[in-house]
């Protein structure tokens, strides 16, 4: 073993031909080639600890690129900023035999400014690597000295889905008195560590791993990507230094780089004394602050000195009327400490991927939002959102392990969950034979549907029905007219209101009518995986009213359908009403949960059967 990792950190520096054998594509073994658009043939990481302040790291990835899905992959970017600098690149192109075409020459490496409407002293360099005929593969080798972080990087083994990997590997170097702390998950790789006089070094390889053919409905996750975290107990950033030994004490390093940043002008103050005049209950105040807050303020992500991790001062926040997560968050704790109400500043992993590893002590978190714990109750606030319900996280924050900061260190608690998430479409469509279908829909949403619909919100009616007439799969047809509104008194529901014309709905064959009545379904495609995560409980509910011309009878009706397991049920069905029209009804109902073996392949039947009832069509004929 010790002789494979020396080879591992000599390869940085041998010349590329000196792989050029491997490169070629049909080197690749057919396994990784299935479901594939693009293959990793190495990717390589060398981490170097220097001090608890200081680090190296030494990157390297041979990429080939099989078709033009993955054109985008030939677009590559280094970011570095005041802590991270980049202090050597090379990259090379070579073709499908794996014969060297050219290298990238630094004159055509870019150095640019991060942009996208953040306040930043981030920049990065841009390699554009030139168009070629396919298949063909890219080469890149880079160092990035850092002066100050949290954590050392983390790996992951196969990060994309729909992209083989033939070998991925990893090592630490350690100086051998500095404690190191790593936690691997869902991984296959092969470890071992040697010691020299000054260093540990650890390494880990993983190699094989094909593309998955990822396959996503709505909530669930099918795979699960094998990583690795990665820490030393004591580090330092921005020359504070600070302790991962436990959640408590890296909460304790978080509030003293907050400490003093809480502080109103006297007019701040003032107007806090105002709102909150009369009202009887902390929540009414802290709900009174909150719209207060959210009326005179926009988000701006500022990443500027340590200002990843530092909020701006609240006084700041207020006069300028804008800040980043941690801002806001700042700000309207300060608020509600102006008012007598305690608040607790929180770290959270936002986002799908809802998972930290609580067991290991690290940082895994990217946004702020604010617990308040009042009697009886805790309201959870997020603040960088103008329009957010009060007490209300949606699907980016909520139900997940988050780190409270406290004067008395860090402590791990966990957000709320949706207690009921659905998407409800209620409506009437009048079916033609010679010209469009017409109807009316409204769609209701609670929970995680809310928090979908949310998206409507503020737009104007023309924005909502190009968003209307994009979002839905139902052929040829627009949106006529649209509303929304939000009822937030309580748990939030909202009411999307539209009328549609549906110029191809029905399709006309001799005397017969034809349609599919379920208006929301999802498609089929094939899947294979042995374990499904449903991180929501969700409810995709339909009744709606098909009526059509009085000469017109129902020849044929799907037959009633219904499904049920541990992961949810499904019932589909369509009643005739006393005036001859059909009333169509359809529920889909998902269950949380961690699915695996027979229950995960009990799964996929269940919602192959409710993806094939879905796409079953009603027939009507003209009486004679």
């Amino acid at each position: 073993m010790k002789r494979f990792i020396y080879t591992l950190i000599i390869a940085f520096v041998l010349p590329s031909a000196a792989f050029a054998y491997k490169l070629s594509v049909d080197s690749i073994p057919l396994e990784l080639r299935e479901n594939a658009a693009a293959v990793v043939r190495t990717h390589q990481m060398v981490y170097t600890v220097l001090s608890p302040g200081k680090a190296k790291a030494s990157h390297r990835l041979v990429l080939t690129l099989l078709n033009e899905s993955v054109d985008h992959l030939r677009l590559y970017e280094i970011n570095y900023d005041k802590f991270r600098s980049v202090t050597r690149i090379n990259a090379a192109v070579y073709d499908a035999n794996g014969k060297f075409i050219e290298a990238i020459p630094s004159s055509r490496i870019m150095d640019v400014g991060e942009g996208g409407g953040f306040i930043s002293d981030a920049r990065m360099k841009r390699i554009i690597f030139p168009v070629n005929r396919y298949p063909f593969t890219i080469e890149v080798e880079y160092d990035v000295t850092i002066n100050g972080s949290l954590n050392l990087e983390s790996w992951s083994f196969h990060p994309n889905p729909y992209i083989s990997v033939e070998e991925s590997s990893v090592q630490y170097i350690i100086p051998s008195l500095v404690p190191f702390r790593y936690s691997g998950h869902y991984m296959n790789a092969s470890f071992d560590s040697i010691r020299t006089a000054d260093n540990t070094i650890y390494t880990w390889v993983q190699r094989k791993m094909p593309a998955i053919g990822k396959w996503f409905f709505s909530p669930l996750i099918v795979s699960r990507s094998p990583f690795l975290l990665a820490s030393i107990e004591d580090f330092e950033f921005g020359g504070i230094k600070g302790s991962m030994r436990t959640w408590k004490s890296l909460g304790q390093w978080a509030w003293e780089l907050n400490k003093g940043l809480d502080q109103l002008g006297e007019a701040e103050k003032k107007r806090v004394a105002e709102l909150t005049s009369g009202l009887k209950s902390d929540r009414e105040k802290a709900e009174a602050l909150y719209r207060y807050m959210q009326s005179r303020t926009r988000y701006a992500s500022i990443q500027l000195g340590i200002g990843g991790y530092k909020p701006a001062p609240a006084m700041e926040v207020s006069e300028k009327g804008y800040g980043d997560c941690k801002g806001l968050t700042n700000y309207m704790y300060a608020l509600l400490r102006e008012a007598g109400i305690t608040s607790h500043y929180t770290w959270v992993r936002a986002g799908t991927n809802k998972s930290i590893i609580p067991a290991f002590v690290s940082d895994q978190f990217d946004h702020i939002i604010l617990c308040v714990p009042l009697q009886g109750d805790t309201v959870w606030l997020e603040c960088t959102s103008q329009t957010q319900p009060f007490n209300f996280l949606g699907s980016f924050t909520c139900d997940r392990d988050v780190l409270l900061i406290t004067p008395d260190g860090g402590k791990m608690v966990r957000t709320p969950p949706f207690s009921h998430s659905y998407r409800k479409s209620t409506g009437i469509i009048n079916v033609n034979r010679r010209e469009a279908s017409k109807g009316s829909l409204r769609m209701t949403s609670g929970g995680l549907g809310f928090d979908k619909n949310q998206i409507f919100s503020g737009k104007s009616v023309i924005e909502m029905k190009r968003m209307i007439n994009e979002g839905m799969a139902l052929g040829t047809f627009r949106a006529d007219t649209a509303a929304y509104r939000e009822i937030t008194e309580g748990e939030p529901v909202s009411e999307l209101d539209f009328d549609l014309t549906l110029n191809d709905f029905a399709v006309v064959a001799g005397t017969r009518i034809h349609f599919n009545p379920c208006l929301n379904g999802f498609g089929h495609q094939p899947f294979d995986t042995v374990s499904v995560r449903i991180y929501e409980v969700e409810e995709l509910i339909d009744s709606i009213v098909y009526r059509f011309p009085a000469e017109y009878r129902a020849e044929h009706i799907p037959s009633p359908v219904s499904a049920e397991g541990p992961y949810g049920s499904y019932r589909y069905s369509i009643e005739t009403l006393d005036d001859g029209s059909l009333l169509f009804r359809r529920k889909l109902s998902l269950n949380k949960g961690i699915y695996t073996g027979d229950r995960a392949r009990e799964l996929f039947v269940f919602l192959n059967t409710a993806a094939r009832s879905d796409q079953r069509r009603i027939y009507l004929n003209r009486a004679q």
